[in-house]
């Protein structure tokens, strides 16, 4: 195996984590009901909504890290604070102090995330590969979400409420990948040919895609966060069941991710339209 090919099975490891946050959707009625004194939406809001809250700003910040410290370093970093936020609440009773651990959690794919993806620009110089593995980057988080769907729901169904938790323990995999994998990359600040740092402006049409983007989160937030309340709810079936319907949401992604570079190649700068057609088409259906 090639310096390359380490980099992206690394990579590939770290990104299953990347959809973390939805881990317990399966069994989030579980857990809801866990807590009888409190609303389902404070409940919501603490396991799922503070994560994302937190993903926000660190990613924001992990690019000025990016100046300091090594990708390799920030990955890491990533994937402890991935692996503690994700499995403290397994040990906690209280609902702020698992909203605090689940914010940690959520600052660890902050870092994960935008690291990844730097990464890849900078290793990969080739186009068509560095197209290539941004879509299998995407393609093992889906599998991660199928994977994270169907543990958590099976997990559900042993009782405990807090049991789910220990699915995040599965980090210490791609933590060891990552330490060994992955190359150790010193930052160097980019210049002009004037000596000035490069100033990153942002254009109207980049305001727009982020908008779209947030759009498009709400809607898919919405849905992995209410499925498995809905389903038992109205008793179509358990966790267990809940956790097929999140498994089926990633199919698609998982497909699309594995021939993403393809797509890219045919479609050009349509690739983005084509994506939204079909998240449009299958809200619709």
């Amino acid at each position: 195996m090639n310096e390359k090919q380490k980099t992206k099975l690394g990579l590939y490891l770290c990104s299953v984590l990347i959809m973390g946050v939805i881990a317990i959707s399966s069994n989030l009625a579980n857990i809801i009901a866990s807590f009888p004194d409190v609303s389902s939406a404070t409940v919501i809001t603490c396991l799922m909504s503070v994560p994302f809250l937190l993903v926000i700003p660190t990613s924001l910040l992990s690019g000025k890290l990016m100046s300091y410290f090594s990708k390799k370093k920030l990955i890491i970093t990533g994937v402890l604070f991935w692996i503690i936020g994700g499995l403290a609440p397994y040990f906690l009773t209280s609902l702020p102090a698992i909203a605090v651990m689940r914010g940690l959690l959520g600052a660890g794919i902050g870092l994960m995330q935008p690291s990844s993806n730097a990464l890849i620009v900078e290793y990969f110089d080739d186009q068509a590969e560095r197209k290539k593995t941004m879509g299998q980057l995407a393609a093992s988080q889906m599998l991660g979400l199928i994977m994270f769907s169907l543990l958590s729901g099976t997990l559900g169904t042993l009782g405990k409420w807090n049991i789910t938790f220990l699915i995040y323990l599965i980090g210490i995999i791609p933590l060891i990948g990552a330490i060994i994998l992955l190359p150790d990359i010193t930052p160097t600040k980019r210049k002009t040919s004037t000596g000035a740092k490069k100033q990153f402006v942002a254009t109207k049409f980049i305001w727009v895609w982020i908008l779209g983007a947030m759009i498009f989160m709400t809607g898919a937030q919405t849905y992995s966060n209410t499925a498995s309340e809905l389903i038992q709810e109205l008793n179509l079936g358990n966790s267990i069941d809940a956790g097929y319907s999140l498994s089926f949401y990633a199919v698609g992604g998982l497909i699309i991710g594995l021939i993403f570079g393809k797509i890219s190649q045919k479609l050009g700068k349509y690739t983005v339209l084509f994506g939204g057609d079909l998240v449009i088409i299958g809200s619709l259906l």
